[in-house]
């Protein structure tokens, strides 16, 4: 055989990449081209499957603002290391659960509706921790135990807020957040999606994970066993993703 017919089955052989999965929030669902994996935040819409073409994976959380930016990013660089679809959106839960998260407001929280009573005269926090929504503390207290947390766990800390935080109570949290080692960016632009009050303070407390522990943990995940029901990796004792009160 010569070289030249040699070189030319070489080529007939050769297979195009797939594409990574592309990750949207629920409101640019209909963006994604190929295969995709959906964040739906409180509040959105519900995202309806993808009829023909690409796969279409929605994951609801219960989080919101910073802690789905974080989510999202981290979810993009999964992605681009070669992740597949389910085990993405089994991760997007896993993910979700391991992070604690901070959320103060002077006016009605946009979380789910246990959390939705307000009072239009007094700020309002809750944390999210472990999967549970925790609230009814004032926001300093919250801080504090999500910062104490996170040391124990060694996780990374992220704070960012919002509107004018000029107010005694944003300044109050503000201080706190600051003796824990822990400086609030003061962001720009809009109010985050459902947010309705003068002011946000958010704060994230997030595992430290490497290049190398996502491919660690892309290993773990196509060797996990499949959820009986929606056929996803499993994690520990159940489906986060599918299972009713899966977010409680």
């Amino acid at each position: 055989m010569s070289s030249a017919q040699a070189e030319r089955r070489l080529r007939l052989a050769h297979v195009a990449q797939v594409p990574p999965v592309t990750v949207v929030l629920g409101d640019d669902h209909d963006a994604a081209t190929g295969d995709s994996l959906v964040l739906v935040r409180p509040g959105d819409a519900l995202v309806p499957p993808a009829r023909l073409g690409p796969r279409r994976l929605a994951v609801q959380l219960a989080v919101s603002g910073l802690a789905i930016r974080y989510l999202h990013r981290l979810l993009e660089q999964a992605a681009a290391t070669g992740w597949e679809l389910d085990a993405m959106a089994a991760l997007a839960s896993e993910l979700e659960r391991r992070c604690a998260y901070l959320i103060a407001v002077a006016g009605r929280l946009p979380l789910q509706p246990g959390l939705a009573r307000s009072s239009r005269r007094r700020p309002r926090a809750a944390l999210w921790h472990s999967g549970v929504w925790v609230y009814g503390a004032p926001a300093n207290d919250l801080a504090e135990q999500l910062a104490a947390g996170a040391r124990v766990r060694g996780d990374a800390l992220f704070a960012s807020s919002f509107g004018s935080t000029h107010r005694r109570s944003p300044r109050r949290l503000v201080a706190t957040l600051a003796r824990e080692g822990v400086a609030v960016r003061e962001v720009g632009g809009r109010m985050p999606a459902g947010m309705n009050s003068p002011w946000v303070i958010e704060a994230l407390a997030v595992p430290r994970l490497t290049a190398e522990h996502l491919g660690a943990l892309r290993e773990r995940f196509a060797a996990a066993p499949r959820c009986e029901w929606c056929a996803l990796p499993v994690i520990g004792a159940g489906c986060r993703r599918c299972a009713a009160g899966a977010l409680r």
